[in-house]
């Protein structure tokens, strides 16, 4: 099992070849690329025009240059939305752990990649659920006969509970992605124990599952963080390719990265509200598994022997 133990301060293209970034990929992270991608067939357009575009970003604070799609990576206002009741509830469930330091002792470990011999690939959805876009994703993916792992936001929950039901009905698996969504890297260790709690109490409530793994929002997250959730029973898992699926980059070049990132092992990160991903989920599916890929969830990705082997063998 591959566990990699580096840091990833922020999201990044991680799944363009080599380790430079390809003239193509400049021209998105600046915000200068021409909008020449395909918007993909008639049939694919139909089948969305019920979904509201993204509202534009506030671009205050964000270098000039930068591209709408790109701006939350400069700067992230969610706050924890602490007069919630999960919040609360929560605040009060961690407080034995706050008060003793006992997260201190959880473990640093966090999940990157699978098996790097095993021809399967995870696909994680983040930030759901969100209604139409849930719906669409669930019925592309019921389509395909995919299971996937949705990673959910609390307060987003709260909004579409029916969705979330949906999600778990269809098969999926669920996991964390806090409450508020806001930077865990900027917050105190109570205040990311209880944005953890709270998600993991909603979901609870609302489908009777109890979510394995989490994700910290944006990738930003310390070992701090990591242990925090590891005292909560969660597994921090990141992912192998990141293609920047929200940046509304076109649909051929979230593709390219896409294949690129395709790899035994694989955790792909992809966003339950960009437009591009449910136009190109069946083409990227099919070619993965022309290559003889396997789809599956988490938890078939990394099942619990084997994470508690490798956290016995690499953790130090």
């Amino acid at each position: 099992m591959m566990i990699a133990l580096a840091t990833a301060p922020m999201h990044a293209p991680a799944c363009s070849t080599g380790n430079t970034i390809s003239f193509v990929e400049k021209l998105v992270l600046t915000g200068l690329e021409a909008q020449t991608h395909s918007e993909g067939s008639v049939e694919a357009k139909s089948n969305t025009t019920d979904l509201a575009p993204a509202p534009m970003p506030d671009m205050s604070g964000v270098p000039k240059g930068v591209r709408p799609g790109l701006a939350w990576l400069y700067k992230n206002d969610h706050k924890p939305e602490k007069d919630d009741p999960y919040w609360a509830m929560a605040r009060k469930q961690i407080a034995p752990i706050y008060d003793s330091g006992s997260w201190k002792n959880g473990s640093p470990l966090r999940l990157f990649g699978g098996d790097p011999k095993v021809k399967k690939i995870a696909l994680t959805f983040d930030d759901g659920p969100a209604a139409g876009y849930t719906k669409r994703l669930l019925e592309a993916l019921s389509s395909l006969n995919v299971k996937a792992t949705f990673f959910v936001v609390g307060k987003m929950v709260r909004k579409n509970p029916d969705s979330l039901k949906a999600i778990v009905a269809a098969g999926h698996e669920i996991a964390n992605h806090s409450f508020s969504h806001p930077t865990l890297s900027k917050l105190t260790p109570d205040e990311v124990l209880a944005e953890y709690q709270a998600c993991t109490l909603i979901i609870k409530d609302t489908t009777g599952k109890t979510p394995r793994f989490c994700r910290p929002p944006g990738g930003r997250h310390t070992r701090d963080t990591y242990r925090m959730a590891s005292s909560l029973g969660l597994e921090t898992a990141l992912w192998t390719c990141d293609p920047l699926d929200y940046a509304m980059i076109g649909q051929e070049l979230l593709l390219h990265r896409l294949t690129v990132g395709l790899k035994p092992g694989a955790v792909m990160l992809l966003h339950n509200g960009a437009k591009d991903t449910l136009l190109v989920l069946r083409r990227f599916v099919e070619y993965a598994r022309s290559k003889g890929y396997q789809f599956v969830t988490m938890s078939e990705m990394f099942p619990p022997m084997a994470t508690k082997v490798a956290v016995k063998t690499n953790h130090k």
